[in-house]
């Protein structure tokens, strides 16, 4: 009956809005995010050589389509050296670098460093914040 059609749909819909509610960003998640940000690039500061560098987040984080509970991907984004592109050696070891600048900080937890990745990347958790975040260099997608 019309009734229970109407019932259903206000179920639904609350249904809906629930689950919106608990993987939407707040805006503490978004300033949760832009902090581990900031301690990227403080890290950065620690590793002779990178003075230049651009921290830039992509893919989710950019969409606003992040959960609550989803990575950060961030890209360390080396200044232009007249076009060359950077070796995956020189990117294994930065991050090798940067792995050893978040240790000495200690702002990271779970830190696992996937040399070999088609992308070499650098997995950790902010320990103050609590997000997971996969670093990685020269990454941005253009």
């Amino acid at each position: 009956s019309m009734i229970e059609h109407v019932q259903s749909s206000d179920v639904l819909e609350k249904c809906t809005k629930d689950i919106l509610s608990i993987i939407k960003p707040t805006e503490d998640d978004r300033n949760k995010r832009l902090h581990v940000i900031q301690e990227i690039v403080n890290s950065i500061s620690l590793v002779g050589g990178l003075g230049d560098a651009a921290v830039k987040p992509f893919g989710s984080f950019l969409s606003e389509l992040y959960t609550k509970s989803g990575d950060l991907d961030v890209s360390v984004e080396l200044p232009n050296v007249s076009g060359f592109s950077t070796s995956k050696e020189k990117k294994q070891n930065l991050l090798r670098e940067l792995m050893k600048a978040l240790q000495i900080s200690g702002v990271a937890r779970d830190v696992n460093f996937i040399p070999t990745a088609r992308v070499p990347v650098l997995q950790y958790v902010s320990n103050h914040f609590g997000i997971s975040c996969d670093r990685s260099i020269n990454n941005y997608p253009g």
